[in-house]
């Protein structure tokens, strides 16, 4: 089993598989290599907080699918939102130890909104499907 992506972490245990992880993460690497640039993309007034709340709500949403297991979906839409919110803050953190960046308390914000947007909706999605 351990070389085995499409299997549960415990056999019988509904889990969601393995491999749903590779885009969360992937996703997750993309904004870390994007933060650690020391220029960032300048967008003009709230365009900015617009693309973080896109961002992290598209994160979310990876990790909702990704945990998912269809027994627990208010248990993976939290999970997923405070995963999110995490990586936002990290981010944050991270940003102001890079030249040229710093770590701002409305991008976190922007984050934490857009990861609980994405959660929610890729719950109702989920609920709406009957997945």
């Amino acid at each position: 089993m351990a070389g085995n992506l499409s299997a549960s972490p415990v056999p019988g245990a509904g889990a969601a598989p393995r491999w749903r992880l590779a885009l969360p993460l992937g996703l997750m690497a993309a904004i870390a290599a994007a933060s650690h640039a020391p220029l960032p993309v300048g967008l003009p007034g709230p365009s900015d907080k617009l693309v973080h709340a896109a961002v992290f709500g598209l994160l979310a949403a990876l990790w909702f699918w990704a945990r998912r297991d269809g027994s627990g979906d208010r248990r993976a839409a939290l999970a997923a939102a405070a995963l999110a919110t995490g990586w936002g803050a990290l981010d944050e953190l991270h940003q102001s130890f890079v030249p040229g960046r710093a770590a701002d308390g409305l991008d976190l914000l922007a984050d934490a909104a857009g990861a609980i947007a994405g959660a929610l909706a890729a719950r109702a999605a989920a609920r709406a499907r009957g997945a």
